[in-house]
């Protein structure tokens, strides 16, 4: 059953350009222009000379870069939140709205979400802090902060703690208070700060918690998130102890427990943490507890509770931060959240599910027949005819009946991973066949053109699978009477003695009639310098059944694209008879990643955060001769599976998380996967 997202959550799964801040706020549709507009205004403020002590370099900004520009990045961050999470399609607006002032490389790369470590306590006051260390005007510092404060106006995401902060500086600059206007004018940093620290109103440090420090950052968080826990726990039907979530937290960031984490959250709180801590020190593993966690808030949104889900996931986050940096602010986050996997699976939960499995219509119509045999033809268990009578007259050849479900073949082509070049070469395949149809019955006489291909490239490109969803297509426009496929090699066309070898070859073609003979690493059926094999008499039979049998036959001869010229140039008649070359290219990383997760999915693996990584570790950079591709990346799940059983059956009581689970540790090293054919997808 599908789930159904909230009606304004529904710009998370579509395409309309949206804000999003994993949070308490629904995603904001960007209006026409804003990014625009803001771009500009935020180069107005950095072309303002009076702002004064440009950068000066550094590893992030170029040299001479306003001082507005990183006051321009802290805002877009931090008036999300302590440790905000932002995602979809501006995932990187802090670092989207500065790009242009960036150094190379500094550019965040693109991904469906995106945490920001934690808000530090000074942050509002970090240009007037410049203008008193410089020397400059700290009144134009004061307005350029609230200007920039002002782009973000009207932000539903930012909207809340804009207007607090924004408040705070109308107070100084535009209030009745001489002696704030003063100090915020003339008196030290150190004055400034404790201000901002301590004498504030309650209204901002409830907006605002960094303000007061880490401490009160935690103080704040800890028991909405206490709250939103129990709530899930009621809707879950599981516990997930929130004095756990932190333990480890700070198990995450191998530090220990922060002594002042009971000011925080009470004496009694720290202390179950301290004992959480304790006894999972010894062989944590950070992936199991983002996996239990994972589980945990795919089961709030399956039980309709994605609002609560985003808030516990803002709340974890910030926790998550702060709680193992105590006493001081986050410069990173504990792994034990980890939002690109909530990013996930709200996708896989409220996707549209439009695949319908074949075998049902099959299974339908499927009609037991008793056996037969008054043709005296060979027949399976259901009276179904298992053979044909070579073409000498001569014994019946085992064939079999493969029944194949047409089905949307272009579809299937698009979903397949990668393959632009060979996509666009397939669909004009099927336009060429169409058009030949509609030729036809116009009255035009048909094409002498031959549909054979030579299909090139290394192992694993899904050679293999374009010509099975080619053979249907070609059945679709009713060119192929059956559209299946059959795969065979150098020993299914040869024989090993004299006069064995047409008949073989002719047994195999006949099997294919009404589909595609794909026959693979065809170049082996003319070895180097072997006249004598009875691989030229193969080529010659299959030569002179291609021309016989083309109106109800396609061949696919595949191979490396060297061995393969020489293949052609074995006998004259083949390279009229192959027209159309497919070059299959090697996959790129990210291609090559996605078949890995494809597979473990399709596998019923759930794959653990770090697997990404190791999994990239074994690719080449610098792809080998004959690389395996898709196969190698099957071989490599392969391995990690078995890897996964040898840790999981050395458990005393293994969870079904962790029967289902891959880890890390579970992806195979470097150099110990073997190149060994399989059979399977991207082949």
């Amino acid at each position: 059953m599908r789930l159904h997202l909230p009606e304004k959550y529904e710009p998370l799964l579509g395409t309309a350009d949206h804000l999003d801040v994993v949070g308490a706020v629904a995603p904001w549709l960007l209006p026409d222009g804003w990014l625009a507009e803001t771009h500009s205004a935020i180069e107005r403020l950095a072309r303002d000379e009076a702002t004064g002590s440009p950068v000066t370099g550094g590893a992030t900004y170029v040299a001479g870069t306003s001082r507005a520009v990183p006051t321009v990045w802290e805002a877009a961050a931090w008036l999300a939140g302590p440790t905000p999470i932002f995602a979809g399609p501006h995932s990187r607006l802090p670092w989207e709205l500065v790009e242009r002032h960036l150094q190379p490389g500094k550019m965040l790369d693109p991904q469906s979400a995106w945490r920001y470590a934690g808000a530090g306590t000074e942050w509002p006051t970090n240009m007037l802090s410049w203008a008193a260390t410089k020397g400059w005007d700290r009144l134009h510092a004061l307005e350029t902060t609230r200007a920039i404060l002002d782009l973000f106006t009207g932000v539903p995401q930012l909207e809340q703690r804009r207007a607090a902060l924004a408040g705070v500086f109308a107070a100084i600059l535009d209030g009745d208070d001489a002696e704030l206007g003063a100090l915020h004018e003339q008196g030290s940093m150190d004055e400034i700060r404790r201000y901002w620290r301590n004498d504030l109103s309650d209204e901002v440090y409830s907006v605002l918690p960094e303000l007061a420090g880490p401490l009160d950052v935690v103080a704040w968080a800890y028991p909405a998130f206490e709250t939103l826990t129990s709530l899930l726990e009621g809707v879950t039907g599981r516990k997930a102890p929130t004095t756990g979530f932190l333990a480890d937290a700070c198990l995450g960031r191998s530090v220990g427990v922060p002594p002042m984490l009971a000011a925080a959250i009470g004496a009694e709180a720290a202390a179950e943490v301290q004992q959480r801590w304790n006894a999972g020190r010894p062989g944590f593993q950070a992936e199991l507890s983002n996996t239990a966690t994972r589980a945990f808030l795919a089961r709030g949104m399956q039980a309709g509770e994605l609002e609560l889900v985003r808030l516990y996931m803002a709340m974890g986050s910030v926790l998550a931060s702060y709680v193992p940096s105590l006493p001081g602010v986050p410069t990173t986050t504990s792994p034990v959240i980890n939002p690109l996997h909530h990013a996930e699976d709200l996708e896989e939960l409220f996707t549209v599910r439009r695949g319908v499995n074949p075998l049902l219509a099959q299974l339908a119509t499927h009609v037991v027949q008793a056996p037969t045999a008054d043709d005296g033809g060979a027949r399976d268990e259901h009276g179904r005819p298992l053979g044909l009578r070579d073409g000498e007259g001569g014994d019946v050849v085992a064939l079999e009946v493969e029944e194949v479900e047409i089905g949307e073949p272009l579809e299937d082509l698009r979903e397949l991973i990668g393959l632009g070049p060979i996509k666009e070469q397939v669909v004009r395949l099927q336009a060429e066949a169409k058009a030949e149809i509609l030729r036809v019955r116009a009255g035009m006489p048909p094409s002498e053109r031959s549909r054979h291909l030579l299909f090139l490239g290394n192992p694993g490109t899904a050679k293999t699978t374009v010509a099975r969803i080619l053979a249907r297509i070609y059945a679709q426009q009713g060119l192929l009477s059956r559209g299946h496929l059959v795969e065979v090699s150098r020993g299914d066309l040869i024989g090993e003695f004299i006069g064995q070898t047409a008949p073989k070859v002719r047994a195999v073609v006949e099997k294919a009639l009404g589909g595609v003979l794909f026959i693979d690493e065809a170049y082996a059926l003319v070895p180097r310098d072997s006249f004598r094999d009875f691989g030229h008499e193969a080529v010659a039979t299959l030569v002179k059944l291609m021309e016989d049998m083309r109106e109800d036959l396609v061949v696919v001869a595949a191979g490396y694209p060297e061995e393969m010229a020489r293949f052609v140039d074995a006998n004259p008649g083949l390279a009229s008879r192959f027209p159309t070359t497919l070059d299959f290219a090697d996959y790129a990383d990210d291609d090559l990643w996605a078949i890995f997760r494809l597979v473990a999915t399709h596998a019923g693996y759930t794959l653990a955060w770090g697997v990404e990584l190791a999994v990239r570790s074994l690719i080449p950079r610098v792809r080998p001769r004959n690389f395996g591709n898709g196969r190698f990346m099957r071989n490599v799940f392969e391995e990690a599976t078995a890897l996964q059983a040898v840790r999981i059956v050395a458990m005393t009581d293994p969870s079904t998380s962790d029967i289902r689970t891959l880890l890390p540790q579970d992806v195979p090293a470097r150099g110990v996967v073997a190149e060994v054919s399989a059979p399977g997808m991207y082949l």
